[in-house]
């Protein structure tokens, strides 16, 4: 609806707040929250009204955003992404002396 939110830091802080303090996405252990709310900045909140994000974000409806099938694909792809990647261990290759 291109009313201005204000600055991402703003928007930024809440959706920290809210993902490190609340069930969201608890079943997922390694996950960066800035990663995926930097993310949801991005690519998320462009896609709704102000209203929308309100409603959302700071009344604390955000499990209600997967059951849009749009907003559940980039949610996806954000959270895929935030992921902390673990490598691999390494593998020990045994050599003949």
């Amino acid at each position: 609806d291109s009313i201005s939110m204000g600055p991402k830091s703003i928007f930024m802080d809440v959706c920290l707040t809210n993902m490190n303090s609340s069930d969201f996405l608890n079943s997922i252990e390694e996950y960066s929250s800035f990663d995926l709310c930097n993310c949801m900045a991005d690519e998320l909140l462009p896609t709704y009204t102000k209203a929308e994000i309100n409603y959302y974000f700071t009344q604390g409806h955000m499990n209600e955003m997967f059951q849009d099938e749009r907003s559940r694909m980039i949610l996806t792809n954000c959270i895929q992404r935030s992921l902390k990647l673990v490598p691999p261990p390494e593998e020990s290759v045994e050599t003949d002396k």
